[in-house]
């Protein structure tokens, strides 16, 4: 009876559901084929109708015979004592994910990582495919500029060894006589490092959009004289560098040549 129950719920469930998917797949493929141009089947295919169907039958079954076996093998006696029926209750432990292995910041990182992956597979295509190189070149600029931080972020882990290394250089060139002080310095530069890992990032990141800056300069200037000469139509430059004017004679004859 339990079983027929479920069924009778499940059953009804499952056609709404299959067709829920139906729409929702149909909307998605209007969607994808308008931007794509192209065109395919828009019904769901044999796999996700034969796994979705699939599960649909088998986990109300599965949710339903486990539970039954455990209570139908247990004796009349056991099923009325209370003392046994509190020992097989089932207890809920709530942990942090921290605790399991899941850090935070790493789940932070793995979204972060999806949505670049996805703009980098999906948005830059279909963005050549549609002409809006506009778009294209807005991705690429924050691709880069992540990918600016992150190095700024990972030079991080430089800062100790480069300080030391800097220590060590000053106290024997320079500075051989204050060799006596190294733990002083040491002690005092420990005391300050955290201080010291902020400036160096917020240098570190000020110097590296300089650097992204002056070349996104360069690379635009040279765009507009790239496209500045496509609408003029000419392949060659004539300079004169004196104050006189340009001979056409000569010119002529080496471009009908």
């Amino acid at each position: 009876m339990i079983t027929l129950n479920s069924f009778a719920f499940s059953i009804p469930g499952l056609f709404f559901g299959v067709m829920i998917a139906f729409i929702l797949n149909l909307m998605l493929r209007e969607i994808i084929f308008r931007e794509a141009k192209n065109t395919l089947d828009y019904g769901l295919t044999t796999w996700s109708l034969v796994l979705g169907i699939s599960f649909g039958f088998l986990m109300p079954f599965l949710a339903n015979y486990l539970p039954i076996q455990q209570a139908m093998g247990k004796t009349l006696r056991n099923s009325l004592d209370l003392n046994k029926r509190q020992d097989d209750q089932i207890g809920i432990k709530v942990e942090k994910l921290e605790n399991i292995g899941m850090s935070f910041n790493q789940f932070l990182v793995s979204i972060m990582l999806t949505v670049i992956g996805f703009g980098v597979y999906y948005f830059i295509p279909l963005a050549f495919v549609n002409e809006n190189y506009t778009l294209a070149l807005l991705i690429l600029s924050g691709i880069l500029i992540l990918i600016v931080v992150g190095l700024t972020f990972l030079t991080t882990l430089f800062y100790t060894m480069v300080e030391k290394l800097l220590l060590w250089i000053v106290l024997h060139t320079c500075c051989i006589r204050d060799k006596r002080l190294r733990k002083v310095v040491v002690s005092n530069m420990q005391g300050h490092s955290k201080r010291n890992n902020k400036t160096s990032v917020m240098f570190t990141l000020a110097t590296s959009f300089l650097i992204f800056a002056s070349s996104g300069f360069s690379v635009i200037s040279s765009l507009i004289g790239d496209v500045g000469c496509q609408f003029i139509g000419s392949d060659i430059l004539a300079v004169s560098l004196g104050k006189g004017v340009i001979n056409e004679g000569p010119i002529k004859r080496f471009l009908e040549t």
